[in-house]
Formats: C-alpha cells, structure tokens, sequence
C-alpha cells in the first residue's frame, strides 16, 4: 500500500477513529490500525497527535459533544414549567444517553468503561463524565449532594449494564427506572 496521502487536519484522524470503534470496537484502535486506514505512516499520523490516548480523549469528547448538543436540543423544546432542576435535566440526560448508547454502542462502552477511568480528571471532560456536579458542587446540603450522586450512580450503573449486553433493558424500562430514583431521592411525588 503506498503511503503517500497527504493528511489536512486532526479531524480525519478522529473521523476513521470513530470509525473503527463503532465498527469492531475500542480494543482494535492503535495508531497503527488508523494510520493504514489513513493511507499513511504512523509517523505522518503523529504529526497531528501525540500518541493514542490524545485520540481516544478526542473520541470522548466528540462522543459527549454530540449527546449534550442531542441533550440542549431537548431541553429547548420542553415547555418552559417543565424543565427546570436537576431532577428534569437527570430524566432528560438519562434518556439521550440511552439514544446515544442505542445508536453508538461500541464508542458507549469505552465513555462509560475504559474512557471514564482514563479521563475522569480530565478538565475539559469533568463535567461531562461528571454532569450533575454542576448542580452539587456548591451546594451546602449534603441531602441534595447524595441525591445527586445516587441517581447519576444509577444512571451509569444500569447503562452499562445495558451496553454490555448484562441487562437488555428497554429504554421505556430504563427510564422507569431512573424516574422513580429520581422522584424518591429527591423526595418528589410523595
């Protein structure tokens, strides 16, 4: 294979990244893999990225980009005395991550396995692995910091669960299951 193709920007490399996860999954994605699919050498590849986990941070951030545009647009078109809280966001977050998860199952995997290890520190990713920080972070209440992270723990738990095949869930089950966390950790509906 001649390796002669002129690469224009990091993108392209994310692109067939992309590409590679959701077809055979993330254990395939080397530098070496990607660069033969560019038509290229590792070495031209490197000249974009640093090495393989710069590429794999790009796959999370895409990933995320693309679930919160998904989870903002939702939001917008919810009337206006239905959308605020945490509790709203949580069922409306819940439900784009289970789309999300349906349509991309492989690049899921790696957001909530080995990309939510790797990158949980991240600054730039904290408050997507992390979304309900935002509404607990500077809270005083300890009650509302536990409700928080009780339901985003589920949440995680029970997509999971659902990606890997563990529990085929339907997404009408799911959200069953989330509202009613949400409803009793935060005492709504009693």
């Amino acid at each position: 294979m001649g390796r002669n193709k002129v690469l224009y920007d990091k993108q392209q490399i994310i692109d067939i990244a992309v590409s590679i996860v959701e077809e055979e999954g993330i254990e395939v994605l080397s530098a070496r893999r990607i660069a033969s699919e560019l038509g290229v050498s590792s070495m031209t590849m490197y000249n974009y990225v640093s090495n393989i986990d710069e590429v794999k941070r790009e796959l999370m951030i895409r990933g995320y980009n693309e679930l919160f545009r998904n989870i903002i647009q939702k939001l917008s078109l919810k009337e206006k005395k239905d959308r605020s809280g945490v509790a709203a966001f949580i069922k409306i977050y819940a439900e784009q991550f289970y789309e999300y998860g349906e349509k991309h199952r492989n690049l899921m995997k790696f957001m909530l396995g080995e990309g939510y290890t790797k990158f949980y520190a991240d600054a730039e990713l904290r408050l997507f692995v992390n979304p309900l920080q935002s509404y607990y972070k500077y809270s005083k209440e300890r009650d509302y910091q536990l409700a928080c992270r009780i339901c985003e723990d589920m949440m995680y738990s029970e997509l999971k669960k659902y990606i890997n095949g563990i529990n085929p869930l339907s997404k009408d089950e799911f959200l069953y299951q989330v509202e009613y966390c949400v409803d009793r950790v935060f005492d709504l509906g009693r």
